[in-house]
């Protein structure tokens, strides 16, 4: 029996590879319980539960599989594939799910994976059990899995259009704010939308659908230079917009609801804070930050949203301002020395109602706020950048002072839900900006943007890191933990030759599984993740110094997963990205002459601005799939 069970052995061989799997057998004998040496052997069953119906997933995603397998004679082992036409002796086109698992005796299994290199299609699930001495099993499950690719991208025609932000809802859509002027084409087909700016530029507020087709579009001004730089997502699909406006801006003009405010003087710029429903019609508008004197200055950047409908915002302003005008709690904020910015955050109830401000800055000396994100206890982190000397929390517990000499650095701040300074952190230097900042759900933050010569981060803590910038610019990105310590910091860029090339960070997101997605743009070529086994260098297209955008994934611990570029012939910027709930991500920016997403990927599409030599920015908002690629 012993040359029986050998000869059986060697007649059944199982190829298993990553583009095939193919059974070949041919001596019969191992059936279906035969024996050797008067010893029953049983053979090994499958059975595969998830998907239990037809499943549609996008690209790149993370999917669960369940089954069940057994072998009486435990030596059994279960593999899972993804198959197009659901018949493993066809090669090339099925992917392996898993390597040889031991059969677990009847115990439902769950299988997570990452469908990442699978491309879109319908597969069956497969699976085959296989033991020493029976022939393998192969099962198909109940349901199929379809993997879509979710990848689009749009585009503004005609006078120039420049996005700020942009932020997901929960049904897929997402929500893009910035300016226009001119002239200005959203969408195609029959939502196509045609606005045009009444004055220098006007605000403009426009939905798409998952799909990436026109919701709506509204556009909110007057006269003059107005521009929406901040947007939140509310749970009820409505959005939050922040930004400044000059003299008077109207908003949902000939709606119920349209409002005209007024900033008090003709050259005197004032903030706005507007709620919009999730059809588009204006809720309503508020101007913040007071009435502003003729040479004052007011500049909103960005704003968060908190869970319960309240929002925190920040920017920077010259002179004087009010906030909370003929409210109970009203507060003037006074810059008495004029011509030197100082930054502010301040909060508002869910009805747009006054709740509390912060001044930071010191007489004399410039502050800048940038950009906010806050946590779900309702705390914020504010990013922006001083020069000198700034002062945090002044009179409270938690006061701290920086003084760096005369150079610019950046910073990084924690406020509690009332207003008050938990922590602040300095940041680069000399020269850094710290555009963009967002929060994970453990408390912890990450911050991106550029800086020149050598920055440092977390200076005298255990992982205190320094930085040297290898051209006019390098990208950072540097990642917090809740009680304001340095995790990591890395940059990306590089040389400045044959001209000077600024490499820089506009937009970050943080996704639950610790990973970071960071948008921006570089000029020539630009090295991500330097001396990592991800490393990649990025060149631009185009003319020599025109930039182009980038996407760069960072794992939880700092290292590159993946970068990709967006091309174009005249340039590209990514200045805001945004996570959907499947995990695929949405990204806006600006291009001039072409752009072209998904670069060298089955999905490749190219957008065409219509400009005739002339740098004439246009919107862009595209979606990615989960891999980051089209």
């Amino acid at each position: 029996m012993s040359e029986s069970r050998h000869t059986l052995a060697s007649c059944l061989h199982v190829l298993v590879s990553a583009s095939a799997l193919v059974v070949l057998a041919g001596c019969g004998g191992g059936g279906g319980g035969g024996g050797v040496g008067g010893v029953a052997n049983f053979p090994p069953s499958l059975t595969i539960t998830e998907p239990a119906v037809d499943t549609t997933v996008s690209r790149g995603a993370t999917v669960t599989l369940g089954y069940t397998d057994d072998d009486p004679d435990d030596d059994a082992t279960t593999r899972l594939f993804l198959d197009a036409d659901g018949d493993l002796a066809t090669t090339g086109d099925q992917y392996p799910i898993n390597g040889a698992r031991v059969e677990q005796n009847g115990a439902p299994q769950s299988l997570t994976h990452e469908l990442a290199g699978v491309p879109a299609g319908d597969y069956a699930v497969i699976g085959v059990i296989t033991d020493s001495t029976n022939m393998p099993v192969q099962v198909r499950g109940p349901g199929r899995l379809i993997v879509a690719n979710v990848a689009w991208a749009t585009q503004s025609v005609g006078g120039s259009c420049r996005s700020s932000a942009i932020k997901a809802l929960a049904d897929g859509s997402t929500v893009v704010v910035g300016d226009f002027e001119g002239t200005a084409l959203f969408g195609v087909g029959a939502r196509a939308t045609t606005l045009g700016a009444w004055g220098g530029r006007d605000v403009f507020v426009a939905r798409y659908s998952a799909s990436g087709s026109l919701a709506w579009v509204k556009q909110a001004g007057d006269l003059a230079e107005d521009t929406a730089t901040g947007v939140g997502a509310l749970a009820d699909g409505s959005t939050l917009v922040f930004g400044t406006f000059v003299r008077t801006a109207t908003f949902g003009f000939l709606e119920p609801n349209q409002t005209t405010l007024l900033s008090g003087q003709l050259g005197g710029e004032r903030l706005f804070l507007a709620r919009y429903q999730p059809d588009g019609s204006l809720a309503w508008a508020k101007a913040v930050g007071g009435t502003a004197a003729a040479w004052a200055r007011q500049w909103g950047n960005r704003i968060a949203v908190v869970a319960d409908g309240s929002s925190i915002v920040t920017g920077f302003f010259i002179g004087t301002m009010t906030f909370g005008q003929g409210e109970a709690n009203e507060t003037l904020l006074d810059n008495p020395y004029g011509g030197n910015p100082q930054l502010f955050v301040a909060r508002h109830a869910p009805d747009g109602s006054f709740v509390w401000v912060r001044q930071v800055g010191t007489a004399l000396l410039s502050s800048f706020g940038y950009s906010i994100a806050a946590f779900p206890d309702g705390s914020s982190v504010v990013t922006g950048r001083f020069y000198k000397t700034v002062t945090f929390g002044r009179g409270e517990p938690n006061e701290t002072t920086f003084e760096v000499g005369p150079s610019y650095w950046g910073f990084i701040a924690r406020y509690a839900p009332d207003g008050s300074v938990a922590w602040a952190k300095m940041m680069g230097g000399p020269s850094p900006l710290s555009s963009a900042v967002a929060t994970f759900a453990d408390g912890s933050s990450i911050v991106t943007g550029h800086f020149l010569g050598v920055g440092r981060w977390g200076v005298g803590e255990p992982n205190a890191t320094s930085l040297a910038a290898q051209g006019e610019g390098d990208v950072f990105v540097a990642r917090y933990a809740p009680d304001g310590s340095l995790i990591w910091a890395k940059r990306a860029g590089g040389a400045s030759l044959p001209q000077n090339a600024t490499d820089r960070g506009y937009g970050v997101v943080a996704l639950a599984d610790g990973s970071s997605i960071v948008t921006g743009d570089f000029a020539l070529a630009a090295t991500f993740g330097p001396g990592e086994a991800n490393e990649t260098t990025l060149v631009s297209d185009g003319q020599a110094g025109w930039t182009n955008a980038f996407v760069a994934r960072y794992a939880s611990d700092g290292s590159l997963v993946g970068v990709s570029r967006v091309g174009g012939t005249w340039g590209s910027r990514g200045v805001s990205v945004a996570p959907l709930a499947d995990g695929s991500f949405v990204l806006t920016g600006g291009f001039s002459g072409s752009a072209v997403f998904g670069l060298g990927d089955p999905h490749e599409i190219t957008l065409e601005s219509g400009n005739s030599g002339a740098y004439v920015p246009r919107l862009f908002v595209a979606r990615f799939n989960l891999d980051g690629k089209f």
